[in-house]
Formats: structure tokens, C-alpha cells, sequence
């Protein structure tokens, strides 16, 4: 789990329960959109993705399964972070679907990050 929302949240995330309790610990700092783009509390084949908004007028929560690629990779986060706020935008705040179409594009660019790299 990022360290950063541990350290900003001061909770120590053992499983989903705990990430959530941590999300609204962080929404009640001022966030309306939180975002844990990929903890390990999937399974063997999966990262997990939680995200939440929540201001006056709706509360959203979603979780999404990411498939684990056996791959390492750096700036992940960076890119997950522009093409959030990209969807968001596009899709005029619809988390659910902001949220899918960014991992699906994230997934797209790391298929072909390991294809290019196979090839070398």
C-alpha cells in the first residue's frame, strides 16, 4: 500500500475494510475523489483499484480488478493520474466509468510496453 496515504491517513490498510476506512479518513481532510490506483489486496492475478467521490450531493464507490502483468514498471502512477483526470474530463465526472476507461487505456499501453520489449 503507498506509504504516502499511510503516513496522510495515518491507517495501516490490511485489507478492504481498512482501505476504505482510510479513504473516507482522507475524503474527511477536504478530497472529494480518492483514489488507490493498485494495492495488492487482489488476488494472486489481480491488483485492486478502489475509488470514491464524495461531496453534498452523491457518494460513489467502486472497486475494479486489474490484471497483474509479470512485469515491473515505473511511472505507472503518473500516467494512471493523466489519464484519470483526462476521463474524468471527458466523461463529465463519472467516476465508474472514468475510472474503467483509464485502467483499460493504462493496460493497453503496458501490453505494448512488454511487446516492444520482448522484440529487443
Amino acid at each position: 500500500m503507498c506509504f504516502l496515504f499511510r503516513i496522510i491517513t495515518g491507517s495501516k490498510i490490511h485489507n478492504k475494510e481498512d482501505a476504505w476506512k482510510a479513504i473516507d479518513t482522507l475524503h474527511a481532510k477536504g478530497p472529494k475523489t480518492v483514489i488507490l490506483s493498485s494495492t495488492e489486496l487482489g488476488d494472486s492475478e489481480n491488483l485492486l483499484a478502489l475509488a470514491s467521490l464524495k461531496d453534498d450531493s452523491k457518494s460513489v464507490r467502486i472497486s475494479v480488478n486489474i490484471p497483474r502483468f509479470p512485469a515491473s514498471f515505473t511511472g505507472t502512477g503518473d500516467l494512471f493520474a493523466a489519464l484519470f483526470l483526462a476521463w474524468m474530463t471527458k466523461t463529465n465526472g463519472d467516476l465508474k466509468t472514468a475510472v474503467e476507461k483509464t485502467i483499460s487505456t493504462l493496460q493497453a499501453v503496458l501490453k505494448r510496453t512488454i511487446a516492444r520489449a520482448e522484440g529487443y
